[in-house]
């Protein structure tokens, strides 16, 4: 949807209000929507583990954050207090895996809320130092560390799925991608973009006043005095120099499923390249952006790609507003360029778009093509639509049409006895009650839902009797066997 509207679509699922429920598969499956619940909700307590998996001569530094059954506590990093299980017992999540590659020169810190949301939602997620271009050291941003970003994300992977704490826990064929600013670079070349440095250049040359914190970086600015004119041909003079590489360069992985771009730096890429991506992308725009000009960067992939889909457009957000938590103290040009501008509500705004994120990574690398049924909350709220109001004066049978899509969802992950995968996080479980699941709104068949509800609850159970260290995984496996079981007689 690259006009970023959303839309509605209704899938085909059994019409619960209006027909007889004489089927025991579709009890089952009832069944399965309230165990999710009971899964949930037993697994809830988990906490947020933190490790580290060391530098190696071919690849650097790799922060991970995943399912903890340890207790967390308070831990300084970098100036930012982070509730974590310092290295603390891993526990069994939905065995997906999502990178996120950091902006330039950023620290996995300021990527830690995005990280807790897909952890509360069970995914593991890793965090590569890229070389040369992070805060520890920022000696070689721009093109010389784009070359490399996409082959460290690969290594990445390689990595965690060879490390003893975590290879038993993930199965890393279906891989979620982040990127932010130069991650988002990172993104778009593994969603098979192509980009050259000439092609940066030529941008410039031609934009260079519109777009010239892109070009110039961020230590120079313009002020639209005397000088701006000298500013803008000694960058030109420089980019001339430096931007002589005419090659495309370009990476993918076929063990990335899904990937997520937010702001990107997308001026040196060949449109034609980013038509038609190689896994479904995701792109989140911030319309006061003043590092990056929505036009020639976000807001250019989404002209030149018909697939992709608006995550979010943030009308009075910037650069920084991914950026969660934003590091404090903020000052020089690079805080200007950072610091929310003005009337950016960061504290409704921010969390409700990394459960964006996470739900178009659940929906995707969990449940293929759930994601074509999804719908960007965060967007439409921006513009200012309700996803009620094409039902508003239609009655209970429109009510209905709505429970039915926001359960369809829902239902989908809570197979888990045919699926083998995570149902979806409380939250979202949550959303769909509180939007009228058929198990709510439907009242015409009140001691088949207890039946059931007793049954999937009672399966959880003997899962967390049986195994109460590994609750979760427990559950899955003997609801799987009673549910199969059941489900081959009827």
């Amino acid at each position: 949807m690259p006009d970023g509207r959303a839309h509605w679509s209704i899938p085909r699922i059994p019409n619960f209000c209006h027909q007889r429920v004489s089927d025991m598969r579709v009890a089952l499956r009832i069944a399965l929507f309230f165990q999710a619940i009971f899964l949930c909700i037993s697994t809830a307590h988990a906490s947020v583990g933190l490790a580290e998996i060391p530098a190696e001569p071919e690849a650097g530094l790799v922060t991970v954050f995943y399912p903890s059954t340890s207790e967390s506590r308070l831990r300084r990093r970098a100036g930012f207090d982070l509730d974590v299980a310092l290295d603390g017992d891993p526990a069994v999540g939905n065995r997906r895996l999502v990178v996120i590659s950091h902006g330039s020169p950023a620290s996995p810190w300021v990527y830690f809320d995005l990280a807790r949301v897909l952890v509360e939602a069970g995914f593991v997620v890793a965090m590569p130092e890229h070389f040369a271009d992070n805060y520890k050291d920022d000696s070689e941003p721009g093109p010389p560390s784009w070359k490399r970003r996409p082959l460290e994300v690969s290594r990445a992977i390689d990595h965690i799925g060879a490390d003893p704490r975590f290879r038993a826990l993930l199965d890393i064929e279906k891989v979620g991608m982040y990127g932010m600013s130069a991650g988002g670079h990172t993104a778009l070349v593994l969603a098979g973009g192509r980009w050259s440095p000439a092609r940066l250049r030529q941008h410039c040359d031609v934009h260079m006043r519109d777009d010239f914190q892109a070009c110039a970086g961020p230590t120079v600015r313009l002020s639209g005095g005397a000088l701006d004119g000298i500013k803008i041909g000694l960058v030109r003079w420089i980019l001339g120099f430096k931007l002589t590489d005419e090659s495309w360069y370009a990476h993918t992985d076929p063990r990335i499923a899904a990937i997520v771009a937010g702001v990107p730096f997308a001026a040196d890429f060949d449109p034609a390249s980013l038509a038609s991506p190689v896994v479904p992308l995701g792109i989140i725009t911030a319309q006061q952006d003043k590092w990056l000009n929505p036009t020639y960067h976000s807001g250019a992939v989404l002209k030149a790609c018909a697939s992709c889909e608006r995550l979010a457009d943030l009308q009075t957000g910037g650069h920084g507003a991914l950026l969660s938590p934003l590091p404090s103290g903020l000052n020089g040009s690079i805080g200007a360029l950072v610091a929310d501008p003005p009337g950016f509500d960061r504290a409704s705004v921010v969390p409700e778009i990394n459960r964006e994120i996470a739900a178009f990574f659940r929906g995707i690398c969990l449940l293929p093509g759930l994601h074509k049924h999804r719908v960007s909350r965060v967007h439409q709220h921006r513009m200012g639509k309700n996803q009620n109001d094409s039902c508003n004066g239609m009655g209970a049978l429109c009510a209905r049409h709505r429970a039915y899509r926001l359960w369809a969802r829902r239902v989908q992950g809570a197979r888990v006895a045919t699926h083998g995968i995570l149902v979806p996080d409380l939250r979202s479980l949550a959303h769909a009650c509180g939007s009228r699941s058929p198990a709510c709104c439907c009242n015409r068949r009140p001691v088949l839902l207890g039946i059931v509800g007793t049954y999937a609850f009672v399966t959880s159970l003997i899962g967390v009797a049986a195994f109460p260290k590994s609750p979760f995984i427990a559950s899955l496996l003997v609801s799987a066997l009673l549910n199969g079981a059941v489900y081959g007689l009827v």
